[in-house]
């Protein structure tokens, strides 16, 4: 064990001597999707359907309390032990994306995988106590798709902190019922503290039978709005925009266009809904 965990430490820190992607980037947000499907939906929610179709044919899994563990293993486990039973479901774990490192490989200039550096919590119903520990996930492209081909799981602590951090995100079974009761597809949850998105959760189906990732995209409709009256505004503060001048000067609706009453629009009257346009023309 000793030696296993040299070799690990020796292979993190030549992972961190090439440069992470940004938080923006493609693959970034793609490895995260991933994350989130494995986890969020698969082990939280005991989808076994997830690990079945992310994690490699070639999966090794290293933990530093449970040994070394194959796909077919791995599967085994899971479903003979905390889901086995998902009334009594037990340990659900949430990633601290504060701590997400993604590190890109590349053979000949070729991306073929990415490295997942991080921590994850979890929380247990019998416990009075959580836990925290370290990860590393190893991504790699087989046949055009993203696989877990090797995974560690090690330093797990207890948490101190972990009651004090439970949130509506720890209520699926409650939220998925909702959604079913109300007949909505999926929903979209994030949680903003100091000014900063601390959690996000996506609830529900992105189509049927596909379980919404974490950076679905939402069409957010009249939520537009207000964001767009406070650029308005801005630009009305910093003197670039007059509320009163026709807007015809900078733009004209195809559907108005031979209407001489188009040049009595302003951004004033656009504001506060007093255009004369139905909502839905």
């Amino acid at each position: 064990m000793k030696i296993f965990f040299i070799i690990l430490f020796i292979t993190l820190s030549t992972f961190s001597a090439f440069a992470q992607v940004d938080k923006n980037s493609n693959l970034y947000k793609t490895i995260l999707s991933k994350d989130s499907l494995l986890f969020d939906v698969g082990f939280n929610t005991c989808d076994i359907k997830q690990f079945e179709n992310l994690l490699s044919e070639n999966l090794k899994f290293y933990h530093d309390k449970d040994g070394i563990s194959d796909k077919t293993k791995f599967l085994t486990d899971l479903k003979n032990g905390i889901c086995n039973n998902q009334a009594n479901r037990q340990v659900k774990r949430f990633l601290v994306k504060e701590s997400t490192e993604i590190f890109p490989l590349y053979k000949n200039g070729v991306l073929y995988g990415a490295v997942q550096n991080g921590e994850h919590k979890f929380s247990e119903k019998r416990e009075s106590q959580g836990g925290i520990a370290k990860f590393t996930n190893v991504w790699q492209l087989e046949n055009g798709e993203w696989k877990l081909t090797t995974s560690f799981s090690f330093d797990h602590q207890p948490d101190e902190n972990i009651n004090a951090e439970k949130s509506i995100f720890d209520n699926d079974t409650e939220i998925e019922k909702w959604l079913k009761e109300n007949k909505v597809p999926t929903l979209g949850i994030g949680v903003i503290e100091n000014g900063k998105l601390q959690q996000v959760k996506v609830f529900g189906e992105i189509s049927k039978g596909i379980s919404a990732p974490y950076n679905t995209i939402f069409n957010v409709a009249s939520l537009t709005k207000p964001v767009t009256a406070m650029v308005a505004l801005k630009l009305v503060s910093l003197g670039k925009l007059n509320l009163d001048e026709p807007i015809y000067n900078y733009w004209t609706d195809p559907d108005i266009a031979n209407d001489s009453r188009n040049k009595k629009l302003t951004t004033r009257l656009i504001l506060s809904h007093q255009t004369g346009f139905p909502n839905w023309r």
